[in-house]
């Protein structure tokens, strides 16, 4: 899990970010305190190394601060909408928020894609044979392995009956993806 499938994820972030690649191994340890976040514990140590990353994003994040032009920090940090730009805060915060939904996820679909691949020798040999299935590998374990099994909760903004139910305002309601039904035509 560490070597592989918490690494690759890491490492293609900080690229995708502009990190310079010197930095990459001590960012990955900063932040390797997270990865037991439903453990209480495990999250209050993390926080010293929460704090190094907030202050290296800060440093790195100005104009001159080390990060690479072509990165995503660079396009965030220059990205201007109405005459705006996104704070300091912001642009660190959409970088956490990177980190969290795409290390995480990522690190768990992997770690499961490799897991019902070696739990189904015959999708292996199969695969194995011919590598021009890997995009339909990943497609096909980003359905059977999902590391994302809801969506974010919503809320019903006025009464409504919806497939046989009655939803009031204000409740809240969330989608299962993997409970969802695939449809035999297009949509």
């Amino acid at each position: 899990m560490s070597e592989f499938c918490r690494d690759l994820p890491l490492s293609v972030i900080c690229a995708m970010l502009g990190l310079p690649e010197r930095d990459h191994d001590r960012f990955k340890n900063w932040l390797g305190g997270l990865k037991d976040t439903a453990n209480i514990g495990a999250v209050i140590r993390a926080i010293p190394g929460v704090i190094s990353v907030v202050r290296y994003l800060r440093r790195v994040s100005r104009p001159g601060g080390g990060a690479l032009p072509d990165g995503l920090i660079a396009a965030l940090r220059d990205a201007e909408t109405d005459g705006q730009k996104l704070s300091e805060d912001e642009l660190i915060s959409m970088i956490f928020l990177l980190f969290g939904v795409g290390q995480e996820t990522t690190t768990h679909l992997i770690a499961g894609g490799l897991f019902a691949l070696l739990s189904h020798k015959d999708q292996l040999r199969q695969l194995r044979g011919n590598p021009g299935l890997m995009p339909t590998c990943v497609e096909e374990c980003l359905r059977y392995v999902s590391p994302v099994q809801m969506t974010k909760p919503r809320f019903a903004t006025r009464d409504v009956v919806w497939q046989g139910r009655q939803f009031r305002r204000g409740d809240m309601l969330a989608g299962f993806l993997a409970a969802a039904k695939l449809r035999s035509r297009p949509v």
